[in-house]
């Protein structure tokens, strides 16, 4: 089983933090996405180019990252941020 965890806008949209879904061999995180949208077809228009960022086992995946039975993949939306104290050079 793929544990899928959804973040932030995405646990909201989906009204659900997390599903499992079963696969029975390696496939690459583009075939795994596919699946997840045949499962979850709203999902989709979450998942477009560039308005999400795709974990396989705590690491930013690329299409052909490879998600086996026993990984967690996460989504969550592009994150910003950055220093929020006092700029030194004020």
């Amino acid at each position: 089983m793929v544990q899928v965890k959804f973040f932030a806008g995405f646990k909201e949209k989906l009204g659900r933090g997390k599903i499992e879904i079963d696969i029975e061999h390696e496939v690459p995180l583009a075939g795994f996405i596919q699946k997840l949208k045949n499962e979850i077809p709203e999902i989709e228009e979450l998942i477009e180019k560039g308005n999400a960022i795709i974990a396989v086992d705590q690491e930013v995946g690329s299409d052909d990252t490879t998600v086996k039975s026993n990984s967690e993949v996460a989504i969550f939306p592009p994150v910003s941020g950055g220093y929020g104290g006092q700029d030194k050079y004020d």
